[in-house]
C-alpha cells in the first residue's frame, strides 16, 4: 500500500511540474501573437498606456503616438504635425503645413486636407484612446507603410513633401 502511495505522489508531482512549466509558456506565446510593433522612419515608437491592436485584419494605433514620432525622433521636423482633442465632440484633429487631418470617434469616416476617407475599420475610443487604421491614417498624409507578417512590424517612411519655408 505505501509503495502504491509513493507511485501516485510521483506521479501527481510529476504531472502538477509538467502543468507549472507548460502555462507560463502557454501565456508568453500568446502575448507574443498579440505584440506590435511600429516603425517610424527607423525609429520604434513607445506607446505608453494602449498598445496597437489587430481588428479585421488592420492595425489600429493610437493616433499621438504615431503622428508625434512623425515629427522626427528628436522632434526637428521642418513641418511638425500638431495633435489636439476636443473631449466634447471626442474629436482628434491632426495638422501641419500641408495637412487637416479631422477623426471623429465612432463615425466610420475622417477627413484628410477636405477629403473624406472611409476605412476598413472605424476610428474608435480603447482603453481612452483615440485608435485609428495606422495604414488609412498614414496613408492620408501620404506616408508609406509596409506591415511584416512573420515579425508583426509595421514601418511607416515619411519626409516632408517640400523642403522649403512656408509662406
Amino acid at each position: 500500500m505505501f509503495i502504491r502511495k509513493t507511485r501516485i505522489t510521483k506521479i501527481l508531482s510529476i504531472a502538477a511540474l509538467t502543468a507549472l512549466l507548460t502555462i507560463p509558456t502557454n501565456f508568453s506565446a500568446s502575448a507574443a501573437q498579440n505584440d506590435i510593433s511600429v516603425i517610424v522612419s527607423g525609429t520604434e515608437v513607445s506607446f505608453a498606456d494602449q498598445q496597437p491592436v489587430m481588428q479585421d485584419g488592420r492595425v489600429l494605433v493610437p493616433v499621438r503616438g504615431v503622428f508625434e514620432k512623425l515629427n522626427g525622433a528628436d522632434g526637428t521636423a521642418d513641418y511638425p504635425f500638431a495633435v489636439s482633442w476636443d473631449d466634447a465632440t471626442q474629436t482628434a484633429t491632426i495638422k501641419n503645413f500641408w495637412y487637416t487631418v479631422t477623426i471623429k470617434a465612432g463615425s466610420k469616416t475622417f477627413t484628410a486636407n477636405g477629403k473624406t476617407i472611409t476605412p476598413d475599420v472605424a476610428p474608435q475610443i480603447i482603453n481612452g484612446r483615440l485608435m485609428m487604421p495606422l495604414r488609412a491614417i498614414s496613408e492620408a498624409v501620404d506616408a508609406t507603410v509596409e506591415w511584416d507578417d512573420d515579425t508583426r512590424e509595421v514601418k511607416i517612411f515619411y519626409e516632408s513633401l517640400i523642403k522649403i519655408s512656408p509662406m
